[in-house]
């Protein structure tokens, strides 16, 4: 079930703090300026299908600490607002995006990593060829035996 996947629960509240004024004129149930928290995770689960499962219910106060301590969300006491990076983020993709773009900078470091590796090793077994080729085709060869 996609509401297992704990980037998806982070965007879709962070989407939900973040919607627009066209939005929210669609979804009237609460602001999204210093809201109340437990009014908030009501009105997140009546608009947003994706937290309106078991998980959600179980984890929503460490959902709202992760977007608070890394800047998305500011908490006043029991009242909730979303920051400017935490609209900036929400526009951009949110956690998906930004593990998306890490899983493929990892992927590439990996395969540069590789083929790093693999030259080095190539340009290494070249050295030791030449080198080779080197003693056995000149005189100093000839004056060990």
């Amino acid at each position: 079930m996609e509401g297992k996947n704990p980037y998806l629960m982070l965007d879709k509240v962070l989407e939900w703090f973040a919607m627009d004024i066209d939005d929210i004129d669609k979804n009237p149930l609460v602001t999204r300026i210093n809201v109340i928290r437990e009014t908030a995770y009501s009105n997140m689960c009546k608009t947003m299908k994706e937290l309106n499962v078991p998980e959600f219910i179980v984890y929503n106060d460490v959902i709202i600490e992760k977007l608070v301590k890394d800047g998305y969300l500011s908490q006043d006491r029991a009242l909730l607002s979303i920051t400017f990076e935490g609209k900036l983020f929400s526009k951009q993709g949110g956690y998906r995006e930004k593990n998306r773009k890490e899983s493929i900078s990892y992927r590439n470091a990996y395969i540069q990593t590789l083929v790093l590796t693999g030259g080095t090793a190539a340009a290494g077994a070249y050295g030791i060829f030449e080198i080779c080729k080197w003693i056995f085709h000149h005189e100093h060869w000839k004056l060990l035996f």
